[in-house]
Formats: structure tokens, sequence, C-alpha cells
């Protein structure tokens, strides 16, 4: 072992004889580590989390100090649930925060003019908008007190963290009619308002960003459609496709309150499964209890609903189709949904509340004949 390997490992198990609560001085470190012939060689400085040198590269570890004003160190041990900045003085420069630890999770980049409390609520923040917005497109990242959700390259609206409210600006004129709170007018055009509250302040993202995505995508340029001749178009036409899938998810609610995995497999508004190029389409809500993600299938293609949060996911399991990477239709991302333990290639998503019937079914057909196309073998 090394030296760096040997004094971590002595003050790990100092730790757990005799707790988080001691301070000591350098000699003392050294000692408790039985490691006094290693001064100026084991350098507590270089473990503490709170301070950096910029000899310490990505700043990964081990942590085992907190470093206190008058000079000594508190001894804490490794994987220690740790809060507070990360200070750092180049040489002739004066001191400035270089990171953040939160509840022993570290925060690079921060610019230290936040308060505790605001980095605190962005984070938390941010991490709650990245598992509610997980099944729509977009991607979520902070710059200083805000949080900013991105589709593609194109800022849908961003978050401001104040002392007691969160600031949501960049909204559109179309959301401010819709939005039922008071949003007051920018001069570029867009609105800004406040919510008081994180749980407010998710929903209304949640909601606006499905809105402006469903918008982007209604207004892209249109591609050619295409003519569909499979048995499965013919079969599963736009109007039975909306009756079908309309009854799946009134099903799926009702098993939600029932607790119940009922049913069965053949789609409402059929008298038996419909048989499609020699598979059937299939509804599947679980095995006697309701299913957290009941799903509408042809072959491998699943149309996945997850009550919890009202998303509808149209894609592929990874293991499921041995050409998922020849095809020709790309899927937007590859993801965990619900409680599957393999990730899923996604190739349209939706909300309950924002279902186009017709746009749905589109993305089904062309991605179930791309299957037909390569086959499943």
């Amino acid at each position: 072992m090394s030296n760096a390997e040997i004094f971590t490992a002595r003050i790990n198990e100092y730790v757990s004889q005799f707790g988080t609560e001691n301070v000591m001085d350098v000699d003392g470190v050294l000692s408790v580590a039985k490691m006094t012939e290693k001064r100026g060689i084991i350098l507590p400085t270089d473990y503490c989390y709170n301070r950096y040198n910029n000899g310490l590269g990505e700043f990964d570890g081990p942590h085992l100090f907190e470093y206190t004003d008058d000079k000594r160190f508190r001894v804490l041990g490794e994987n220690y649930p740790y809060t507070g900045n990360v200070m750092h003085k180049p040489k002739g420069e004066p001191e400035y925060v270089w990171a953040h630890w939160i509840n022993g999770k570290l925060y690079k980049g921060e610019s230290g003019n936040m308060s505790e409390s605001i980095l605190l609520r962005r984070n938390d923040l941010k991490e709650s908008l990245e598992g509610a917005l997980k099944s729509i497109p977009v991607t979520v990242t902070v710059e200083n007190k805000k949080v900013l959700i991105n589709f593609q390259e194109l800022l849908i609206c961003g978050v401001s963290v104040e002392d007691e409210t969160y600031q949501i600006y960049n909204v559109s004129s179309d959301w401010e009619e819709k939005t039922t709170y008071r949003c007051e007018e920018n001069g570029d055009g867009s609105w800004y308002y406040y919510l008081e509250t994180i749980d407010e302040c998710i929903g209304e993202c949640k909601r606006f960003v499905a809105f402006e995505v469903q918008k982007i995508n209604k207004n892209a340029e249109p591609t050619t459609k295409r003519e569909h001749t499979s048995e499965l178009s013919k079969v599963f036409d736009r109007d039975t496709f909306e009756k079908t899938y309309r009854l799946f998810l009134e099903q799926a609610d009702e098993n939600v309150v029932s607790g119940s995995g009922s049913g069965g497999q053949t789609p409402k508004g059929f008298d038996k499964k419909p048989n499609c190029d020699g598979a059937n389409v299939s509804t599947h809500y679980g095995m006697g209890n309701a299913s957290k993600t009941p799903y509408l299938c042809w072959w491998v293609v699943s149309i996945y609903y997850l009550p919890d949060s009202g998303n509808i996911i149209m894609g592929i399991e990874e293991d499921r189709y041995p050409h998922l990477k020849e095809m020709k239709i790309k899927p937007l991302r590859y993801s965990r949904i619900g409680n599957k333990k393999i990730d899923t290639a996604v190739f349209y998503s939706t909300t309950k509340e924002s279902i186009d019937y017709g746009e749905l079914h589109e993305n089904f057909i062309n991605v179930c004949e791309e299957v037909m196309r390569l086959g499943l073998n």
C-alpha cells in the first residue's frame, strides 16, 4: 500500500472508534495515524474537504479533514456528508470560493456570490427538474443562481432562485395566456413571474416545457409523410388507434385506483387481439397488481404510460431487438423507463395532457414498419 492509502485507512479506523468531533494539529493527526516519521511527506492539508491546492488536480480525494480557522484539523474520515465551501488561494491572489459541498456531494466551479441557502435550493431544483423532465428531450443546467432548461440549443425557460422565491423567466406570450399565475412583461417581449415553493416551480416548468416542445415540434419543417402499406397500418388506422389508446389510458388510470392489473391483453376497441403482419397488438397492465408502466405493444415496439407522472413514451427495450442500431429512424435517447431494468431506445415522448394522437400514431407506425423492414431475427 502507498503512504496515502495507509494514512487514509488509519484515519478511517480512528473515526470508526472515536467519531467525528475531534480537532487536532498536524502532529496530532500524524500521531493517531501512526505516521509521525512521515511529517513533510504526508500533508493533512491535502486531505481536507474545504481546501483546494493546484497540486490536487481534480480534487477527487480522499478527503478526511475539515481545516479550521485556527489552522487545525477536524477529523471526519472519508465519505462524510460534508456541507460547506471549498476555498482556494492562488499564490499572490486573494482567497476565493472554488467549489461547494452539500451533504457530501461536490459542486465545482461556483462563483461564490450565492448564499448557502440559495445554492442548496438551486441544486435541489436542478435535480428535481431533471427527474420531472426525463421523458422530454431537454437538458437542465445551472449558471450561478439560475437553472436553465434547453431544447437542443434553444433556451426554453430559466428559473432564478431568489432568497425566498423562484422567478420563472423567458416565458412566451402564448403561455402567459394559459398559466394561472400573474405574469409581468419584459422589454424583449418575454414574460416572467414568481412562485413561492419548489413544488409549484417544478409543476409550472414541467407544464410549460411540454407546451413549448410540442409547439416547436408542430412548427418544425414538415417531413414527407410516408405511404403506409403494411397490414398494421390498415388494421390500426389513426381513428382506431386513438380509440384504442384512449381506452387503454382509461383502464390504466382505473387500475391505479383499484391497485389491480386488470384489462387483459386484448386492446379495448377490439373483440379480439388484432393480428398484424403475423403478430398481435396487445395491452399489458400488470400481473395481478397494477403496473407502474402499463403499455400497448406490437412485436417489440411499446408505448409506455407512466400514470404517476402522466408521461407517454414510445420505444424499444434495448435487449429485445437485435437490429436496433441498424434502424434508419434513430432514437432521441436511451433511458430507463419506470421500473425497467434495462435501457429503452426512446423514439417519441409526450404527456397525457399534451397528447396528439395523430402524431403519436404516425410515429408508432413509422417505427413499427422499420422493424418490419429489418425483420426480427
